[in-house]
């Protein structure tokens, strides 16, 4: 199955940090997450795999795979909310690469700006842009965490600014830690364009 790939791809990161985990958790009915992380407090994550659709030979839209995949995550729990702080594991098997600006636009909402006579203004999240995380929604997700696969890998922690539960710096502390902000500049948003996380092999373990 292709999740399992990118499972088998987590766990032994994992277990290179040497961290206990719990595999396939129970969480409501016939849902589960994918891992349960020992430690003071213990995460929650759920791995997810961004993938072309029928319609995406072309190019891939990770922003909205990722926006679907943080939907599928909060269904999961029903009217509960978990007890310790949850994750979005993201793994890209598109074939191309997406960058730190796809996952803050999934996040965070669309991004514009406004036009007159006097030209462009700045780009900047807007007020409606069809944000996945707001002050009152899917606040029970304390972040996304992007696995690179690159042999650096160079992965990196996007944290929800609007989580009810946030996680502490002890975890993962050799990850890049990535603030998104609803009010984040243009040049802000330009770095996260330059932040790109490339696909992985199809035949990883």
């Amino acid at each position: 199955m292709d999740a399992e790939i990118s499972e088998g791809l987590f766990a032994p990161y994992l277990d290179t940090l040497r961290l206990k985990y719990q595999r396939h958790i129970p969480v409501r009915d016939a849902r589960n997450i994918d891992f349960r992380i020992e430690g003071s407090p213990p995460i929650l994550c759920d791995v997810k795999e961004v993938r072309p659709g029928e319609d995406e030979s072309k190019g891939i839209d990770a922003f909205a795979h990722i926006r679907e995949d943080l939907s599928e995550l909060r269904k999961k729990f029903g009217p509960s909310d978990p007890e310790t702080p949850v994750l979005l594991v993201t793994v890209n098997f598109s074939g191309t690469m997406f960058t730190g600006f796809s996952v803050a636009r999934a996040m965070l909402g669309d991004v514009g700006a406004e036009f007159s006579a006097e030209g462009r203004g700045k780009f900047h999240h807007l007020r409606r842009g069809n944000a996945s995380m707001t002050r009152s929604h899917h606040t029970l997700i304390s972040g996304i965490f992007a696995f690179d696969c690159e042999a650096t890998g160079n992965h990196a922690l996007f944290l929800n600014p609007y989580s009810a539960r946030s996680l502490p710096d002890a975890w993962f502390p050799a990850v890049n830690r990535v603030a998104v902000a609803k009010d984040a500049s243009e040049a802000r948003l330009r770095e996260l364009a330059n932040m790109t996380f490339w696909h992985c092999d199809e035949h990883a373990p």
